[in-house]
């Protein structure tokens, strides 16, 4: 199999996106692994900003996010995007 070439994507903009919260699973049954996995260094080795706000049922996605992050799988991330997903609320 041909390895696949890094995208010089440096934004990615996903904001209000439904399919992220039901068909990507953000929801209560999928943990958004395979979605982070995609977003990792190789793959996108320019990403300094990801923006995800204002998607539904986003917790559990979050939780695999910081995986990445921690994981040091999106060394370039600049700016992150979480408004309106519940994770600030108090």
């Amino acid at each position: 199999m041909k390895a696949m070439k890094p995208l010089a994507i440096e934004t990615l903009g996903l904001s209000g996106h439904r399919i992220l919260s039901s068909g990507l699973g953000f929801g209560d049954n999928f943990s958004g692994a395979p979605f982070f996995d995609m977003l990792c260094n190789d793959a996108l080795p320019s990403l300094r900003d990801l923006w995800l706000a204002d998607i539904d049922n986003f917790t559990s996605g979050i939780r695999e996010l910081v995986r990445v992050i921690n994981l040091g799988k999106l060394s370039s991330l600049e700016s992150l995007d979480l408004s309106e997903t519940g994770f600030y609320d108090d």
